[in-house]
């Protein structure tokens, strides 16, 4: 996202502040385009199957994520370039909404009968995410430092996204080769497959589906739009491009975020995991709704002491900082593989999963793509509206808390949960 703003937007607009804000508004875009996702794909994988659907939505974010790393850039194709950055991020969008909603329910409808499905459910909602964060945010410091400053603009980034584009076919190939999840298989018998799944769960399910989006919209705020997007801005604007540590600020906050990531999915997932496998078979007190009530809490909290680490400067504290966020941010974000799945039958459990997650990434897109510029064009830099933003994700996080607080979950018994 950092380099975004300097090949396509600056050269377009002229204007330093109005190319950073329309390169975040880029990368929130792919979260406005995710619940569209989540709805078409959620009504194949509920109509022909989870496998084949899973496999189909990697394909459509092969496409995206190859077509953003051949975009030539503003100076090759003038305004085109812009364009077309903008339609294959749509698309890497309309790929990846399609992909959680399937992959929660195809681990979910094996796994239910373990009495490690807390555990599972925490590991697969975390280590995908939190894996790519951590190896995303090493491969780019790496390539940012050991190449050239003109070379990594003008084209060692794409690297990165040749790469994202390998790992998307071998994820084909796996999935190829995956079973169809038996549950599935086994309504699909029975004849009780619903006609239009995903415009019925919309329908019958719409409070509940908003509802329990809130747990994907504070750690995609959190960690997606603050951590991600916002902070290497930040950062770089407060050290006025100066380096930390020898590598540029924008690469010292990639860092700091896969240092981060990497170590909240072992302490964050796991303990979460093992908590939530406490309260299913063993009578332990930390349901679900308990763990995200406390990681809301300490979000909306510690946003401010975080900044406050940050302005110091101090490489040993920004790392402290970002480790502490992303562990509470994630301690809530634990539950939702779990949550999202169990709270819908299995005739619509890929829809209305999806279609959770993405409108509650759909609302930190919202935040991110249009309330952060907007507040950016008010306040005239990210130094001076840090505040605001900050305040922003409190209220967001306070919000979450009382929407989720007010759930009427499913009875507590996981084969009721995938076996109708």
């Amino acid at each position: 996202m950092t380099v975004w703003p300097i090949i396509y937007f600056e050269p377009a607009t002229k204007n330093p502040a109005i190319a950073t804000a329309l390169g975040i508004s880029t990368f929130a875009l792919g979260y406005l385009v995710r619940p569209i996702g989540a709805f078409i794909f959620g009504h194949l994988g509920d109509k022909i199957g989870r496998k084949y659907t899973l496999v189909f939505t990697l394909l459509i974010s092969f496409i995206g994520m190859l077509g953003m790393g051949l975009t030539p850039s503003y100076a090759d194709i003038g305004i085109l370039s812009v364009i077309l950055i903008i339609l294959f991020r749509l698309i890497l969008g309309l790929g990846f909404g399609g992909e959680w909603g399937g992959g929660a329910a195809w681990l979910t409808e094996f796994a239910y009968k373990t009495k490690k499905l807390g555990l599972y459910t925490a590991m697969f909602t975390g280590f995908g995410p939190g894996t790519g964060f951590t190896l995303s945010s090493i491969l780019y410091v790496i390539f940012a430092t050991s190449l050239s400053k003109d070379y990594f603009i003008n084209f060692g980034w794409r690297i990165l996204f040749f790469i994202g584009s390998a790992l998307l076919i071998i994820g084909v190939i796996i999935r190829y080769f995956f079973l169809e999840s038996p549950v599935f298989s086994q309504i699909k018998l029975q004849g009780k497959i619903s006609r239009y799944p995903a415009a019925e769960v919309l329908r019958k399910y719409s409070v509940k589906i908003l509802q329990i989006s809130v747990n994907s919209l504070v750690p995609s705020v959190i960690t997606s739009v603050f951590l991600l997007t916002i902070m290497p801005a930040y950062i770089s604007a407060l050290t006025k491009g100066s380096a930390i540590m020898s590598i540029s600020p924008a690469a010292f906050a990639q860092l700091s975020m896969g240092i981060g990531a990497g170590i909240s999915i072992i302490a964050a997932y796991y303990i979460a995991g093992f908590l939530l496998d406490k309260y299913l078979y063993y009578n332990g007190k930390m349901s679900p709704k308990r763990i995200f009530q406390i990681s809301c809490i300490l979000c909306a909290i510690f946003v401010y002491p975080f900044v406050l680490l940050v302005n110091t400067l101090n490489p040993l504290l920004i790392i402290i900082s970002y480790i502490l966020l992303n562990w509470m941010a994630l301690f809530g974000h634990a539950i939702q593989a779990l949550v999202f799945t169990k709270e819908f039958e299995t005739k619509y459990r890929y829809s209305g999963a999806g279609l959770a997650l993405q409108i509650g990434g759909l609302f930190a897109g919202i935040y991110g793509g249009a309330i952060v510029p907007l507040i950016l064009s008010l306040t005239g830099s990210l130094l001076t509206g840090i505040v605001w933003i900050s305040i922003g994700l409190s209220i967001i996080c306070i919000i979450s808390l009382v929407a989720f607080s007010l759930l009427k979950e499913r009875p507590e018994n996981p084969d009721q949960w995938y076996e109708t």
